[in-house]
């Protein structure tokens, strides 16, 4: 029964980046002008491209690799947060962290030789640095006082599908090269559940743009309706 629910959410990553980026393609072709979107929709393209490979060719590259995308998914997830954030001073501490995180990186992977089964510490810094940011994000949110509806923004869906993704998955990342095979296998599958969920929040996002920029179209077609 475990096997069956973990091969289930196992496949459901892979449905869940397919609909989400034909999802994308429809908002493309509808308007190409998607700003911080695009971000969202580059991130989703490169992980099903990197799990797809994984799963067709299994190889220590593909963990190097993997290594790789932890510092993309870290500057496009805080690019995306960054670009609505009002506060400039709180702007000048998410680029200063992220220089110190990509010296950090540096460092990490030139001192340290690669030997699990992924790169835990990375990603435990990695989440720490944007449940930071989010947190602020979410600060900012509730102290606008023009801001009645936030649950109508689309950034405000997605950056929950990544507060949920990344805290979700914090502990079992965090630990997944201090304990045994067997142990790993057993709880890696809430992994894939988070997953999911965040790919599911990510869509209602998209669906909140896509609303929205029909609406905005409305209005630009028919000014004087009221």
């Amino acid at each position: 029964m475990a096997k069956t629910i973990e091969s289930l959410f196992y496949w459901l990553t892979f449905v869940s980046d397919f609909i989400l980026l034909a999802f994308s393609v429809f908002l493309i072709r509808k308007n190409k002008d998607l700003g911080a979107a695009w971000l969202i929709i580059i991130y989703t393209l490169v992980n099903f491209s990197i799990n797809i490979t994984f799963e067709l060719y299994r190889s220590n590259i593909i963990f190097f690799i993997y290594s790789c995308f932890t510092f993309l998914e870290y500057a496009l997830f805080t690019s995306f947060i960054f670009s609505f954030i009002k506060s400039p001073g709180f702007k000048k501490i998410i680029i200063g962290a992220s220089v110190l995180y990509t010296f950090f990186l540096l460092i990490y992977h030139t001192t340290f030789e690669f030997g699990g089964s992924i790169d835990s510490i990375p990603i435990g810094v990695e989440t720490l640095l944007i449940l930071l940011f989010c947190f602020y994000y979410f600060y900012e949110q509730m102290n606008d006082l023009d801001n009645h509806y936030i649950y109508n923004r689309y950034h405000f869906w997605i950056i929950i599908g990544m507060m949920l993704y990344l805290a979700g998955s914090f502990f079992i990342y965090i630990f997944a090269n201090q304990v045994n095979k067997d142990t790993q296998r057993q709880f890696w599958f809430l992994t894939y559940f988070f997953y999911v969920v965040k790919n599911l929040f990510f869509l209602i996002g998209f669906m909140n743009y896509k609303k929205h920029a029909n609406n905005q179209s409305i209005k630009n077609l028919y000014p004087y309706l009221n």
